[in-house]
């Protein structure tokens, strides 16, 4: 979805076919590390018989990251003489930069849509300790059933923030026809009570 900013070159995806943006551009130079969504999206979303009900948010974000740093790693690991160590550790700060730039780019969007300011901060920095983990799981060798099954452990799981409830936040509409109300359903296990969801005008 494509956030307009005055001002800001837009950092969303672009035609999959010819990238037009920034962050498409990037996505597409590191072998399209954004798979993640999807990939998580059929292991967590219940309703599509995936494995897990929630912790979306969380590993959607975690695997990303974790995709963004193996790209940088493949990319740095074709220069001659390169040495594997540095280019673990260059490319967990670079998976965590370009992270760190979506996280502003999407914060100041949802922020601009009307969502309370603690709220964007709440989320930003839990995505930001998600990309974070996800960077790490990255720069680990082994193989990739090994690094899924550390995404999605029990263990990881209970130390790692879930997104606050607001895993669907790229969904909301840039028009304002929605605008954010508190949560008051107590019977809601996916929307905690007292959180900001959106509403319909």
């Amino acid at each position: 979805m494509a956030y307009k900013m005055n001002g800001i070159p837009q950092l969303s995806e672009g035609d999959d076919k010819k990238p037009k943006t920034w962050e498409s551009r990037v996505n597409a130079f590191l072998g399209n590390p954004k798979r993640a969504v999807d990939e998580v999206n059929s292991r967590y979303t219940t309703d599509e018989g995936g494995e897990f009900d929630e912790g979306r948010d969380r590993a959607r974000h975690m695997t990303t990251a974790q995709y963004t740093t193996e790209g940088v790693r493949n990319k740095l690991d074709m220069i001659p003489f390169s040495n594997s160590t540095v280019n673990k550790l260059v490319s967990v700060g670079v998976s965590n930069i370009l992270g760190a730039a979506h996280e502003a780019k999407a914060g100041y969007a949802n922020f601009k849509k009307g969502m309370p300011i603690t709220d964007v901060i709440a989320e930003t920095a839990e995505d930001l300790t998600n990309n974070f983990a996800g960077s790490i799981i990255g720069a680990m060798d082994g193989p990739a059933k090994k690094k899924k099954s550390i995404v999605d452990s029990p263990k990881v799981k209970s130390i790692l923030p879930d997104g606050r409830g607001f895993e669907n936040s790229e969904n909301y509409k840039s028009d304002k026809s929605f605008l954010y109300k508190k949560n008051t359903n107590k019977t809601n296990k996916n929307i905690p009570n007292g959180l900001y969801v959106l509403k319909n005008k």
